[in-house]
């Protein structure tokens, strides 16, 4: 009060600094309560936190069809597998192997095809998320020209997503390979060892 409009000052422009990211969410939060309009780099990553979102989404929806093309891929490779060693299987019979037996040694193979499947999967994930991590805060700095917070990174893959990955590929192989090894249990033996089959 009591203040002449001549001596008080205006500013077109604030710069807050804050120690860590975390506080700059609750200063530009307080900004907005205060009808300031502000400009972080939390509303650029919050932005940009929707398109990953979608992308997700994206990458969810072609991981699900992917699944399901990879269960009807190792189906095939297993009744492929089952055709070719009928002789062998034939021969483990007449010697009187269990077809509980034969059942699992296919199981365990296309399990193998799972293990391996995670692994290189897990593998080429975790070599994206490094490029991710070191291409993608360059190209914010440079479209932006503003130096983002030391330590941010932009992909993390924690280690129940990889068990997850894992248990799934397992799930999908064995439920894949059940068909064919049941039907390695139903080979006849005489025209296995016919080679008829």
């Amino acid at each position: 009060e009591g203040l002449d409009s001549s001596t008080v000052t205006t500013l077109d422009e604030v710069n807050v600094f804050a120690d860590n990211l975390e506080s700059v969410k609750g200063i530009v939060d307080t900004l907005k309560d205060q009808n300031y309009a502000s400009y972080s780099v939390v509303s650029e990553m919050e932005q940009i936190n929707t398109l990953f979102t979608i992308a997700k989404a994206g990458l969810i929806l072609v991981g699900t069809i992917a699944l399901i093309i990879a269960s009807i891929g190792i189906y095939n490779t297993m009744t492929m597998a089952v055709t070719e060693r009928a002789p062998d299987i034939g021969i483990m019979k007449a010697i009187g192997a269990n077809p509980k037996t034969i059942k699992q040694i296919f199981l365990l193979e296309s399990s193998y095809i799972g293990i391996i499947g995670a692994f290189i999967g897990t593998v080429v994930a975790y070599a994206t998320s490094i490029v991710v991590n070191l291409v993608l805060p360059m190209i914010l700095e440079m479209a932006f020209a503003e130096e983002l917070p030391e330590g941010l990174k932009f992909s993390a893959i924690p280690w129940s997503l990889v068990v997850i990955a894992v248990v799934i590929c397992l799930v999908v192989t064995i439920i894949s390979g059940r068909g064919p090894a049941k039907r390695a249990t139903q080979i006849d033996v005489l025209r296995a060892m016919r080679r008829e089959i």
